[in-house]
Protein backbone atom coordinates (compact mmCIF):
# COMPACT_ATOMS: atom_id res chain seq x y z
CA UNK A 1 0.00 0.00 0.00
CA UNK A 2 1.41 3.38 -0.97
CA UNK A 3 1.48 6.00 1.73
CA UNK A 4 -0.78 9.01 1.14
CA UNK A 5 0.93 12.37 1.45
CA UNK A 6 -0.59 15.13 3.54
CA UNK A 7 0.36 18.59 4.67
CA UNK A 8 3.61 18.12 6.61
CA UNK A 9 4.59 18.88 8.78
CA UNK A 10 8.50 37.53 25.50
CA UNK A 11 4.73 38.16 26.09
CA UNK A 12 2.27 35.35 25.62
CA UNK A 13 -1.53 34.96 25.40
CA UNK A 14 -4.49 32.64 25.17
CA UNK A 15 -6.97 34.54 23.06
CA UNK A 16 -7.68 31.68 20.66
CA UNK A 17 -9.17 29.75 23.55
CA UNK A 18 -12.01 32.24 23.49
CA UNK A 19 -12.90 31.39 19.93
CA UNK A 20 -12.67 27.76 20.95
CA UNK A 21 -15.21 28.49 23.67
CA UNK A 22 -17.54 29.94 21.07
CA UNK A 23 -17.29 26.67 19.20
CA UNK A 24 -17.89 24.75 22.44
CA UNK A 25 -21.00 26.80 23.14
CA UNK A 26 -22.47 25.83 19.81
CA UNK A 27 -21.28 22.23 19.94
CA UNK A 28 -22.51 21.49 23.45
CA UNK A 29 -25.43 23.88 23.76
CA UNK A 30 -26.69 23.77 20.19
CA UNK A 31 -26.33 26.16 17.26
CA UNK A 32 -29.44 28.15 17.88
CA UNK A 33 -29.65 29.76 14.46
CA UNK A 34 -28.54 26.73 12.47
CA UNK A 35 -30.59 23.65 11.61
CA UNK A 36 -29.17 20.16 12.04
CA UNK A 37 -28.47 18.28 8.85
CA UNK A 38 -30.38 15.06 9.48
CA UNK A 39 -30.01 13.92 5.89
CA UNK A 40 -26.21 13.86 6.17
CA UNK A 41 -26.36 11.95 9.44
CA UNK A 42 -28.75 9.37 7.99
CA UNK A 43 -26.54 8.95 4.93
CA UNK A 44 -23.53 8.14 7.13
CA UNK A 45 -25.60 5.68 9.16
CA UNK A 46 -26.78 3.94 5.98
CA UNK A 47 -23.21 3.64 4.76
CA UNK A 48 -22.15 2.12 8.08
CA UNK A 49 -24.96 -0.45 7.92
CA UNK A 50 -24.09 -1.36 4.33
CA UNK A 51 -20.40 -1.78 5.18
CA UNK A 52 -21.24 -4.00 8.16
CA UNK A 53 -23.51 -6.20 6.03
CA UNK A 54 -20.80 -6.56 3.38
CA UNK A 55 -18.23 -7.67 5.95
CA UNK A 56 -20.61 -10.15 7.56
CA UNK A 57 -21.56 -11.69 4.21
CA UNK A 58 -17.95 -12.25 3.15
CA UNK A 59 -16.42 -14.55 5.76
CA UNK A 60 -13.18 -15.12 3.86
CA UNK A 61 -12.31 -11.39 3.92
CA UNK A 62 -10.15 -10.54 6.94
CA UNK A 63 -10.31 -7.33 8.95
CA UNK A 64 -6.98 -6.19 7.45
CA UNK A 65 -8.35 -6.52 3.91
CA UNK A 66 -11.27 -4.19 4.52
CA UNK A 67 -9.28 -1.57 6.43
CA UNK A 68 -9.10 1.45 4.13
CA UNK A 69 -7.39 4.36 5.90
CA UNK A 70 -8.58 7.88 5.26
CA UNK A 71 -5.33 9.21 6.71
CA UNK A 72 -1.90 7.87 7.64
CA UNK A 73 0.55 9.11 10.28
CA UNK A 74 4.27 8.33 10.33
CA UNK A 75 5.13 7.88 13.99
CA UNK A 76 8.18 6.64 15.84
CA UNK A 77 7.78 2.89 15.32
CA UNK A 78 5.87 2.75 12.04
CA UNK A 79 3.04 4.07 9.93
CA UNK A 80 -0.45 4.16 11.43
CA UNK A 81 -3.77 4.66 9.71
CA UNK A 82 -7.34 5.55 10.61
CA UNK A 83 -10.49 4.74 8.65
CA UNK A 84 -12.57 7.36 10.44
CA UNK A 85 -13.73 10.50 8.67
CA UNK A 86 -12.08 13.21 10.76
CA UNK A 87 -11.63 16.96 10.35
CA UNK A 88 -9.01 18.92 12.29
CA UNK A 89 -9.12 22.66 12.98
CA UNK A 90 -6.14 24.49 14.49
CA UNK A 91 -6.86 27.46 16.78
CA UNK A 92 -3.96 29.83 17.47
CA UNK A 93 -3.54 32.67 19.94
CA UNK A 94 -0.74 35.12 19.15
CA UNK A 95 1.02 37.95 20.95
CA UNK A 96 2.30 41.27 19.55
CA UNK A 97 6.04 40.55 19.67
CA UNK A 98 6.62 40.91 15.93
CA UNK A 99 6.03 43.47 13.20
CA UNK A 100 2.96 42.24 11.35
CA UNK A 101 2.38 45.64 9.75
CA UNK A 102 5.62 45.33 7.83
CA UNK A 103 5.97 43.94 4.31
CA UNK A 104 8.67 41.86 2.69
CA UNK A 105 11.90 41.88 4.67
CA UNK A 106 10.31 44.24 7.22
CA UNK A 107 7.65 41.70 8.21
CA UNK A 108 8.16 39.73 11.39
CA UNK A 109 5.54 37.34 12.74
CA UNK A 110 4.42 36.98 16.34
CA UNK A 111 4.57 33.97 18.67
CA UNK A 112 1.70 31.46 18.55
CA UNK A 113 1.49 30.89 22.27
CA UNK A 114 -1.84 29.08 22.40
CA UNK A 115 -2.30 26.10 20.11
CA UNK A 116 -5.27 23.77 20.19
CA UNK A 117 -6.72 21.31 17.70
CA UNK A 118 -10.47 20.82 17.53
CA UNK A 119 -10.86 17.27 16.22
CA UNK A 120 -14.26 16.36 14.76
CA UNK A 121 -14.91 12.65 14.16
CA UNK A 122 -17.88 12.31 11.81
CA UNK A 123 -17.74 8.52 11.93
CA UNK A 124 -18.31 8.39 15.69
CA UNK A 125 -20.14 11.74 15.71
CA UNK A 126 -17.87 13.09 18.43
CA UNK A 127 -15.37 15.88 19.00
CA UNK A 128 -12.33 16.43 21.22
CA UNK A 129 -9.66 19.03 21.96
CA UNK A 130 -5.92 18.46 21.69
CA UNK A 131 -3.96 21.22 23.46
CA UNK A 132 -0.30 21.59 22.57
CA UNK A 133 2.38 23.06 24.81
CA UNK A 134 3.79 26.14 23.06
CA UNK A 135 7.28 25.22 24.33
CA UNK A 136 7.29 21.81 22.60
CA UNK A 137 10.61 21.27 20.84
CA UNK A 138 10.11 20.22 17.25
CA UNK A 139 11.39 20.85 13.74
CA UNK A 140 10.52 24.34 12.53
CA UNK A 141 10.94 25.46 8.91
CA UNK A 142 12.58 28.88 8.82
CA UNK A 143 10.20 30.12 6.14
CA UNK A 144 11.53 32.96 4.00
CA UNK A 145 9.63 36.23 3.48
CA UNK A 146 9.01 35.26 -0.17
CA UNK A 147 7.29 32.07 0.96
CA UNK A 148 10.12 29.70 0.05
CA UNK A 149 11.52 27.16 2.50
CA UNK A 150 14.69 28.04 4.31
CA UNK A 151 16.65 25.81 6.63
CA UNK A 152 14.98 24.04 9.52
CA UNK A 153 15.89 23.83 13.21
CA UNK A 154 14.65 22.23 16.41
CA UNK A 155 12.90 25.10 18.18
CA UNK A 156 9.85 25.80 20.35
CA UNK A 157 6.60 25.17 18.50
CA UNK A 158 5.40 28.73 19.08
CA UNK A 159 8.25 30.13 16.95
CA UNK A 160 6.81 28.71 13.70
CA UNK A 161 4.54 31.77 13.53
CA UNK A 162 7.60 34.01 13.62
CA UNK A 163 8.56 33.11 10.03
CA UNK A 164 7.03 34.09 6.69
CA UNK A 165 6.30 37.24 4.73
CA UNK A 166 2.80 37.92 6.04
CA UNK A 167 0.36 36.82 8.70
CA UNK A 168 -1.27 34.09 6.62
CA UNK A 169 2.10 32.62 5.71
CA UNK A 170 3.00 32.54 9.41
CA UNK A 171 -0.25 30.71 10.15
CA UNK A 172 0.42 28.16 7.42
CA UNK A 173 3.94 27.60 8.73
CA UNK A 174 2.46 26.92 12.17
CA UNK A 175 -0.06 24.48 10.68
CA UNK A 176 2.85 22.74 8.99
CA UNK A 177 4.84 22.50 12.23
CA UNK A 178 1.89 21.05 14.17
CA UNK A 179 1.18 18.57 11.40
CA UNK A 180 4.80 17.41 11.31
CA UNK A 181 4.94 17.13 15.10
CA UNK A 182 1.96 14.75 15.01
CA UNK A 183 3.27 12.48 12.26
CA UNK A 184 1.81 14.29 9.26
CA UNK A 185 -1.66 14.78 10.71
CA UNK A 186 -3.90 16.47 8.11
CA UNK A 187 -5.13 19.86 9.35
CA UNK A 188 -8.07 21.17 7.37
CA UNK A 189 -8.42 24.79 8.48
CA UNK A 190 -6.99 27.33 10.93
CA UNK A 191 -8.20 30.32 12.95
CA UNK A 192 -5.74 32.78 14.52
CA UNK A 193 -6.69 35.60 16.86
CA UNK A 194 -4.40 38.22 18.33
CA UNK A 195 -4.32 38.95 22.07
CA UNK A 196 -5.68 42.45 21.56
CA UNK A 197 -9.13 40.91 21.19
CA UNK A 198 -9.31 39.74 24.83
CA UNK A 199 -11.02 42.91 26.16
CA UNK A 200 -13.60 42.75 23.37
CA UNK A 201 -14.67 39.23 24.31
CA UNK A 202 -14.63 39.80 28.05
CA UNK A 203 -16.64 43.00 27.65
CA UNK A 204 -19.19 41.29 25.41
CA UNK A 205 -20.07 38.75 28.13
CA UNK A 206 -19.93 41.21 31.03
CA UNK A 207 -16.81 39.65 32.56
CA UNK A 208 -16.07 36.12 33.74
CA UNK A 209 -15.95 34.99 37.38
CA UNK A 210 -12.77 33.16 38.44
CA UNK A 211 -10.86 32.36 41.62
CA UNK A 212 -7.33 33.77 41.76
CA UNK A 213 -4.97 30.89 42.60
CA UNK A 214 -1.63 32.50 41.67
CA UNK A 215 0.41 35.46 42.90
CA UNK A 216 -0.27 38.39 40.55
CA UNK A 217 1.30 41.03 42.81
CA UNK A 218 3.98 41.88 40.22
CA UNK A 219 1.57 41.81 37.31
CA UNK A 220 -1.79 43.17 38.47
CA UNK A 221 -2.16 43.81 42.25
CA UNK A 222 -5.95 43.98 41.84
CA UNK A 223 -5.90 40.20 41.28
CA UNK A 224 -5.58 39.11 44.92
CA UNK A 225 -4.73 35.47 45.52
CA UNK A 226 -7.60 33.57 47.11
CA UNK A 227 -10.34 35.96 46.03
CA UNK A 228 -13.19 35.09 43.66
CA UNK A 229 -13.97 38.02 41.34
CA UNK A 230 -15.62 38.92 38.07
CA UNK A 231 -12.78 40.00 35.81
CA UNK A 232 -12.79 43.44 34.25
CA UNK A 233 -11.51 43.68 30.68
CA UNK A 234 -8.03 44.73 31.83
CA UNK A 235 -7.93 42.04 34.52
CA UNK A 236 -8.97 39.40 31.98
CA UNK A 237 -6.02 40.41 29.82
CA UNK A 238 -3.54 39.92 32.67
CA UNK A 239 -5.22 36.73 33.91
CA UNK A 240 -4.98 35.08 30.48
CA UNK A 241 -1.83 36.67 29.12
CA UNK A 242 0.76 37.12 31.87
CA UNK A 243 3.13 34.29 32.79
CA UNK A 244 6.75 35.23 33.55
CA UNK A 245 5.89 37.47 36.51
CA UNK A 246 2.97 35.39 37.84
CA UNK A 247 3.27 32.63 40.45
CA UNK A 248 5.78 29.97 39.38
CA UNK A 249 5.99 31.44 35.87
CA UNK A 250 5.22 28.08 34.26
CA UNK A 251 3.19 27.73 31.06
CA UNK A 252 1.28 24.81 32.66
CA UNK A 253 -0.02 27.18 35.36
CA UNK A 254 -1.19 29.60 32.71
CA UNK A 255 -2.91 26.73 30.90
CA UNK A 256 -4.78 25.96 34.15
CA UNK A 257 -5.96 29.58 34.36
CA UNK A 258 -7.05 29.45 30.76
CA UNK A 259 -9.21 26.41 31.43
CA UNK A 260 -10.83 28.13 34.42
CA UNK A 261 -11.66 31.17 32.32
CA UNK A 262 -12.93 28.95 29.52
CA UNK A 263 -15.39 27.21 31.83
CA UNK A 264 -16.89 30.48 33.06
CA UNK A 265 -16.93 31.97 29.58
CA UNK A 266 -18.85 29.00 28.23
CA UNK A 267 -21.63 29.50 30.77
CA UNK A 268 -21.91 33.19 29.91
CA UNK A 269 -21.96 32.61 26.15
CA UNK A 270 -24.57 29.86 26.43
CA UNK A 271 -26.90 32.12 28.44
CA UNK A 272 -26.40 35.16 26.21
CA UNK A 273 -26.85 33.12 23.04
CA UNK A 274 -30.10 31.73 24.45
CA UNK A 275 -31.32 35.26 25.11
CA UNK A 276 -30.20 36.62 21.73
CA UNK A 277 -29.83 34.26 18.76
CA UNK A 278 -27.57 36.80 17.02
CA UNK A 279 -25.12 37.14 19.92
CA UNK A 280 -22.53 34.69 18.58
CA UNK A 281 -22.65 36.13 15.07
CA UNK A 282 -22.22 39.67 16.39
CA UNK A 283 -19.27 38.66 18.56
CA UNK A 284 -17.48 36.94 15.69
CA UNK A 285 -17.99 40.05 13.58
CA UNK A 286 -16.58 42.26 16.35
CA UNK A 287 -13.51 40.01 16.54
CA UNK A 288 -12.89 39.96 12.79
CA UNK A 289 -10.44 42.88 12.93
CA UNK A 290 -8.18 40.82 15.22
CA UNK A 291 -8.46 37.51 13.35
CA UNK A 292 -6.99 35.71 10.37
CA UNK A 293 -8.53 32.47 9.17
CA UNK A 294 -8.59 30.06 6.25
CA UNK A 295 -12.38 29.86 6.80
CA UNK A 296 -15.08 32.39 5.96
CA UNK A 297 -18.32 32.80 7.93
CA UNK A 298 -20.13 30.27 5.74
CA UNK A 299 -17.48 27.63 6.40
CA UNK A 300 -17.48 28.29 10.14
CA UNK A 301 -21.27 28.00 10.09
CA UNK A 302 -20.96 24.71 8.23
CA UNK A 303 -18.61 23.33 10.88
CA UNK A 304 -20.99 24.29 13.67
CA UNK A 305 -23.96 22.90 11.78
CA UNK A 306 -22.27 19.56 11.18
CA UNK A 307 -21.18 18.98 14.76
CA UNK A 308 -24.34 20.07 16.51
CA UNK A 309 -25.37 17.24 18.82
CA UNK A 310 -22.01 15.42 18.62
CA UNK A 311 -20.60 13.77 21.76
CA UNK A 312 -17.77 15.54 23.62
CA UNK A 313 -14.83 13.13 24.05
CA UNK A 314 -12.63 15.30 26.26
CA UNK A 315 -9.49 17.42 26.23
CA UNK A 316 -6.06 15.89 25.67
CA UNK A 317 -2.54 17.09 26.45
CA UNK A 318 0.73 15.26 25.97
CA UNK A 319 3.14 14.23 28.71
CA UNK A 320 6.80 15.16 28.53
CA UNK A 321 9.78 16.72 30.27
CA UNK A 322 10.40 20.43 30.80
CA UNK A 323 13.80 22.05 31.12
CA UNK A 324 15.81 25.12 30.17
CA UNK A 325 17.87 25.51 27.01
CA UNK A 326 19.30 28.01 24.56
CA UNK A 327 17.96 26.66 21.27
CA UNK A 328 16.83 30.16 20.26
CA UNK A 329 20.47 31.24 20.09
CA UNK A 330 20.05 34.54 21.93
CA UNK A 331 22.29 33.52 24.82
CA UNK A 332 19.34 33.32 27.23
CA UNK A 333 17.69 30.33 28.87
CA UNK A 334 14.19 29.54 27.62
CA UNK A 335 11.71 26.83 28.58
CA UNK A 336 11.90 23.70 26.43
CA UNK A 337 9.30 20.92 26.52
CA UNK A 338 10.19 17.50 25.11
CA UNK A 339 7.11 15.44 24.29
CA UNK A 340 7.05 11.81 25.43
CA UNK A 341 6.85 9.76 22.22
CA UNK A 342 5.15 6.77 23.86
CA UNK A 343 2.47 9.00 25.36
CA UNK A 344 2.00 10.74 22.02
CA UNK A 345 1.45 7.42 20.27
CA UNK A 346 -0.98 6.20 22.94
CA UNK A 347 -3.11 9.35 22.86
CA UNK A 348 -3.10 9.75 19.09
CA UNK A 349 -4.19 6.12 18.80
CA UNK A 350 -7.07 6.80 21.16
CA UNK A 351 -8.15 10.07 19.55
CA UNK A 352 -7.87 8.97 15.92
CA UNK A 353 -8.56 5.22 16.25
CA UNK A 354 -5.19 4.34 14.72
CA UNK A 355 -4.12 0.93 13.51
CA UNK A 356 -0.54 0.06 12.63
CA UNK A 357 0.04 -0.46 8.91
CA UNK A 358 3.82 -0.76 8.64
CA UNK A 359 6.56 -1.40 11.21
CA UNK A 360 9.58 0.88 11.38
CA UNK A 361 11.93 -1.94 10.40
CA UNK A 362 10.01 -2.71 7.21
CA UNK A 363 11.75 -1.85 3.96
CA UNK A 364 8.95 0.39 2.66
CA UNK A 365 9.04 2.48 5.83
CA UNK A 366 12.81 2.88 5.64
CA UNK A 367 12.56 4.00 2.00
CA UNK A 368 10.11 6.76 2.98
CA UNK A 369 12.42 7.88 5.80
CA UNK A 370 15.27 8.29 3.28
CA UNK A 371 13.06 10.41 1.02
Amino acid sequence: MSRRRYLKGSKKNIIAVVILCLVIAVMAGGAYVLQRQFAEKNRRQDQTVQKTEQIQSTEQVSADDVFEPTMELQLEDGIYGSDHKIDNYLFMGTDYSGNEQGTGEEYRGTMADFLMLVTVDHTDQSYAYVELNRDTMTEIVLLQTDGSDGASAILQLCTAHWYGGNRRASCKNTVRAVSDLLGGLPIDEYYELNMTGIPTINHAVGGVEVTIEDDFSQSDPSLVMGETITLSDEQAYHFLHDRMNVGDGENTSRMRRQQAYMSGLFEKISRLQNEDEQFLVKLLQDLSEYAVSSMDYNQIGGVLRNVRGYQYDGRYTFDGETGLGQALGDGLDHTEFYMDEADKLEKLTQIYHLQKITDAEDEDYEDEEEE
